[in-house]
């Protein structure tokens, strides 16, 4: 079972720019501190009810919205799939960006080194990515 720090820390390491709101039952400035240094960009204390937990979405959401640099919801636009040795694809997981995609591959490369590839929903473009392991480094 995965607690809140432990499930942030996970998610920010397959998915780097998601956005990530911790529920906390005491949320003062240093519990604040302490959860934002484990990878949550927003905390609300429970007490503050939901009215706090819509304006932190909403305010995650434009700040999101901003750096995609379009007012387009946000959804996975990249897909990986292994590519397994009879040639079929196995779908991996989605994501934001392509340089998610492409962090995602390299790390996944470190346990199951082979072929990737990262298909762009939005356009249809195809990437493949070989990831080779030799001596612990991925090449």
């Amino acid at each position: 079972m995965l607690y809140g720090v432990e499930t942030a820390s996970a998610l920010r390491s397959v998915v780097p720019s998601a956005k990530i709101i911790g529920l906390a039952m005491f949320a003062g400035e240093y519990r604040r501190a302490q959860l934002a240094a484990a990878g949550f960009d927003m905390i609300v204390s429970k007490n503050e009810g939901l009215a706090k937990l819509a304006e932190a979405i909403k305010a995650l959401l434009a700040e999101a919205e901003h750096q995609a640099g379009t007012g387009e919801a946000l959804l996975p636009l990249f897909d990986i799939y292994k590519v397994a040795g009879d040639g079929d694809r196995i779908w991996v997981q989605s994501s934001l960006t392509l340089d998610d995609a492409n962090a995602r591959i390299q790390t996944l490369g470190l346990e199951f080194p082979g072929t990737y590839i990262i298909h762009s929903q939005k356009t249809g473009h195809q990437t493949v990515v070989m990831v080779n392991k030799t001596g612990g480094i991925v090449q």
